[in-house]
């Protein structure tokens, strides 16, 4: 898995000097290699905040209300359909009351 992960990110330029492993020159220098692996920068998927633009900010929210809108839509037809089967219901245990007091 690590191994596509560094694939897809070279598809799309993005290289790496060493993946979980130190340089060697930073071998040479401390003169083994430690488990502590050493960076310029280390990167936490968790700790990286994505900022969208203003103009992408307002499509996500306008596709989100959108989404929002036709889930309302659809739980309104389903309530009414479910009143009309109920209503249906109500109406035929009527009748067979009716019957069994005739």
């Amino acid at each position: 898995m690590l191994e596509d992960a560094v694939a897809a990110c070279e598809k799309y330029g993005l290289k790496f000097d060493a993946v979980n492993d130190n340089l060697q020159e930073e071998v040479a220098k401390w003169g083994n290699n430690p488990r502590k692996i050493a960076a310029t920068e280390y990167w936490d998927d968790r700790a990286v905040e994505f900022k969208p633009s203003e103009k992408a900010y307002k499509e996500f929210r306008k596709q989100a209300a959108l989404r929002k809108t036709e889930v309302i839509r659809e739980s309104m037809k389903l309530f009414r359909e479910t009143i009309q089967l109920e209503e249906i219901a109500l109406r035929t245990i009527e009748d067979d009351i009716r019957e069994m007091q005739q």
